[in-house]
């Protein structure tokens, strides 16, 4: 068995059908649009990373209230 695209069709032999033509293109703009967002997403963690600045010299702040619990669970 053949498969064919990201989606696992089965490779047919009609090639000319209108609906593969149309999930072939829909299978190609869902790669580009993860590949993308993945390099959005990696730029922006290297952004974050590397030009924003530490701050040092800050006075550490006591709480003003006791905290409700010891543990948070999320």
């Amino acid at each position: 068995m053949d498969f064919d695209g990201i989606l696992g069709r089965k490779q047919s032999s009609e090639s000319s059908n209108p609906r593969n033509k149309w999930l072939k293109t829909r299978e190609m703009w869902l790669l580009v649009l993860g590949v993308i967002l993945h390099a959005v997403y990696m730029l922006s963690i290297f952004d974050i990373y590397f030009k924003t600045p530490i701050v040092h010299g800050m006075d550490p702040v006591t709480p003003r209230f006791k905290a409700p619990t010891k543990r948070l669970v999320l």
